[in-house]
């Protein structure tokens, strides 16, 4: 459709097109203007735990935009691009229902001024352009802009709800992609209208229509994007272009952008780079991995198989790592042996990274062809469980009481792991003690240690303080059912303490079982027992405590091995810990600053009778536990040390880990 054949309207009575790229914070402004008293007339769609202010769409909106992106082939996740055929077409096609939809709109606000609001106006705006004009309504612009590293990790984050998690965007490239979709579309279609682009950072500077400043009235100099050495250097320039330069002076420099985009998402798979590999997914991260100009690449292609998918440990070595990948100039891709041959994944990854995975025929293939290719290939795992001799009840305690088969089971497990880390280039392990079991297998180890996600700070900024007058509650959080031993060993001063105290309640999260218990069965209501939590509600949990626990058995191969996220997970919620003296635990905790550390009967005693007596250094360890967690295990420090071994491992990738 031609970009100026829109005629005069009939009325004065104005519309308002509120749009952006999905969570740029076009609720939040559609919130600010309906408090001016903007109408947003129409079924609204009800307010979600992701949106809990509502997200201010009418549904027949929302129903329609779908309805026209499946027309084209496309949802709203598609960062494919929408041609002038395809454009006109879907005018002719849908543009009465749209008409249809802005007269019944108009009519409900009562001739007054009113407003929609859809992310999705970005990809289809000609339609409602022509809608509004045959409705005879005034029309203006005003979209949203934030950051696409930012908007990136805000769809990442998604997945961590499984209500939300249909809706997530798990993988940087396509989220990059999809913002200079939105953003490049949405500017092509609105240059000749009123039109507004309004900052993240500077919504909450607007309180009414008023407030929106037309962008044809800046005068400020064209920013140029023009060959940037990345996707992520073309969304930004392309972002500061759209709030702070001169756009018209600019629509050769967003044209020019936008032939990029499309050119790179319909490239042809490239021969030898494992063509076959994913589909469509595998053609974005490597189009993601080209500099825009399509002559060289920016970065490497990271790849990501776990054999544990649904585990806790799942999150720390491979969500999180993954996470620390959002706006740095490397594709992620995760593997899945189901649909893709190893033979492909080591053709397609610059580096591959295998979380606790066991040996078999497609693994084995995988590491012969990523020794030959010079791919490098990580076998990372978390616990000491790839050595067979250890697998017996009275080292891994998992086992006891458990069925000779299921004993031989996991000593399979462990053959089949101990393989997996000798046929790998390299190991990662979760802590020093770890590292050095490793090394009687694998002799190129590096310890990369578990850590905190964004989810944990943000969620500990979200949390209640602790109430007054409600007693000391200590708390226990197991994690799996392979503590009791080590809760066993502090079962006795825990009651001796609880006798003395009257005022101190246990609250014990996960499986423990009564025979670990002791004495404390003794104490009636005083113990009370909470059911194992997912990691994303643990923050809320471990708040309740006035002091956490982190027992571990003494001379315990496996139980030495574990790592300090006990410590980190509580410290981040400023609930100050009493450790096992392992080594993890040694090099994390400064004994009297951020927490306590306990070896006998006695320590462990001494330790919560101190803890329980002095309210003051609760509080005090409590904040310097919060702080330790943050610098030594918080996400910044997380990124720096995952980049720093990619960057050993792939020396032409060149991490921002100055910004980490």
């Amino acid at each position: 459709m031609s970009e100026n054949s829109f005629s005069k309207p009939a009325s004065d009575q104005t519309l308002h097109l509120l749009t952006g790229m999905h969570r740029s914070g076009t609720s939040f402004l559609a919130k600010r203007l309906a408090q001016s008293g903007l109408a947003f007339p129409g079924d609204l769609l009800p307010p979600a735990e992701d949106n809990p202010e509502g997200y201010w769409e009418a549904r027949e909106v929302v129903s329609l935009n779908n309805s026209i992106l499946q027309a084209a082939g496309q949802d709203w996740r598609s960062d494919r691009p929408l041609n002038d055929a395809a454009i006109d077409t879907l005018v002719r096609t849908h543009g009465d229902s749209a008409r249809e939809v802005l007269e019944r709109l108009a009519a409900r606000a009562g001739g007054q001024d009113f407003a929609i609001k859809d992310p999705r106006l970005c990809r289809l705006l000609p339609i409602w352009r022509s809608a509004a004009q045959r409705a005879g309504l005034v029309i203006r612009l005003a979209a949203t802009t934030r950051p696409a590293r930012e908007v990136a990790l805000s769809l990442y984050r998604r997945r961590r709800d499984p209500r939300f998690a249909p809706a997530a965007i798990d993988t940087p490239a396509s989220a990059v992609f999809l913002w200079l979709r939105y953003l490049l579309d949405l500017e092509r279609h609105s240059r000749d209208m009123p039109r507004s682009f309004v900052p993240f950072r500077d919504l909450r500077a607007i309180a009414s229509v008023s407030d929106l400043k037309d962008a044809a009235r800046r005068g400020d100099a064209a920013v140029s994007c023009r060959g940037p050495d990345s996707w992520l250097t073309m969304a930004r320039s392309v972002d500061t272009l759209l709030t702070e330069g001169d756009l018209t002076a600019s629509a050769s420099v967003f044209d020019a952008a936008r032939e990029a985009l499309d050119l790179a998402l319909d490239a042809p798979d490239t021969p030898g780079e494992g063509a076959s590999v994913g589909g469509g997914e595998l053609r974005t991260v490597r189009a993601f991995t080209r500099r825009p100009s399509g002559c060289s690449r920016s970065g490497p292609v990271i790849g990501f198989l776990s054999g544990e998918p649904g585990s806790r440990g799942h999150i720390y070595r491979v969500e999180n790592r993954i996470s620390a990948l959002i706006g740095e100039p490397a594709g992620v891709f995760r593997i899945d042996p189901r649909l893709q041959s190893p033979e492909d994944i080591a053709s397609a990854c610059d580096l591959i990274i295998v979380f606790r995975r066991q040996m078999d025929v497609w693994f084995e293939r995988l590491a012969g062809r990523a020794q030959g290719s010079g791919v490098p290939l990580v076998f990372d795992i978390d616990d000491l469980v790839f050595d067979p001799e250890l697998m017996v009840p009275d080292v891994f305690r998992f086992l006891e009481d458990k069925p000779p088969e299921v004993r031989e089971e996991w000593q399979m497990r462990a053959r089949g792991y101990r393989a997996a880390l000798q046929a790998a280039s390299h190991g990662w392990a979760t802590t020093q003690a770890l590292h050095d079991e490793m090394l009687n297998v694998q002799p190129r180890v590096s310890v990369l240690k578990n850590g905190l996600s964004d989810h944990h700070l943000r969620k500990g900024q979200q949390l209640e303080p602790r109430g007054a007058g409600r007693g000391i509650v200590i708390g226990y959080a197991s994690g799996t059912p392979t503590h009791d031993h080590d809760f066993a060993h502090i079962a006795r001063p825990l009651a001796q303490l609880m006798r003395t105290f009257t005022d101190v309640r246990l609250e014990i999260v996960g499986p423990v079982g009564p025979q670990a218990l002791g004495p404390l069965m003794d104490l009636g209501a005083r113990v009370s027992f909470l059911p194992l939590v997912d990691y994303f509600s643990l923050p809320g949990i471990l708040s309740r405590f006035d002091m956490n626990l982190a027992p571990l058995e003494p001379g315990n191969r496996f139980c030495a091995c574990k790592s300090e996220l006990k410590f980190f997970e509580a410290g981040i919620v400023s609930v100050p810990t009493i450790a096992s003296t392992t080594l993890p635990f040694q090099n994390a905790i400064r004994r009297g600053e951020d927490g306590l550390l306990a070896g006998s009967n006695a320590e462990w005693g001494a330790c919560l009778e101190t803890l329980a007596s002095d309210p003051e250094l609760r509080t005090s360890l409590g904040a310097g536990a919060a702080r330790s967690a943050l610098a030594g295990f918080g996400p910044d420090a997380q990124k720096r040390e995952f980049l720093t071994l990619c960057q050993q491992l792939l020396p032409g990738f060149s991490p921002g880990l100055a910004g980490a």
